[in-house]
């Protein structure tokens, strides 16, 4: 989940043009937060939403999401420590997503 290079090429283009390679980058880390925040609740935890802040609970553990993602942005989450706070919070199993049927197969 560490680079977002990998969901860039997943993106649509937009029907105003097609995104820069920043534009792709960006969006890619809105789809990481989304689907990191979904993944949590599908697997029972409980969205703790305010004006201005969001996060995630399952007993003791507490996950904001939005922090999760920006410290992967800014290079201060290394892959290490990414695997250590998943295994931590008991999410590093998970699938961030469900497989998609292929294309071919509609």
């Amino acid at each position: 989940m560490l680079d977002p290079r990998l969901v860039t090429e997943l993106l649509p283009s937009r029907s105003t043009g097609r995104l820069d390679q920043s534009q792709r980058i960006a969006s890619a880390y809105d789809v990481l937060f989304c689907v990191l925040a979904l993944c949590l609740l599908e697997n029972g935890w409980k969205l703790i939403a305010q004006p201005g802040y969001l996060t995630l609970e399952n007993g003791a553990s507490t996950v904001d999401p939005a922090k999760v993602i920006g410290s992967i942005r800014n290079g201060t989450l290394s892959v290490v420590a990414w695997k250590n706070f998943s295994a931590e919070h008991g999410i590093g199993d998970w699938p961030l997503a469900a497989p998609v049927a292929s294309l071919s197969n509609s």
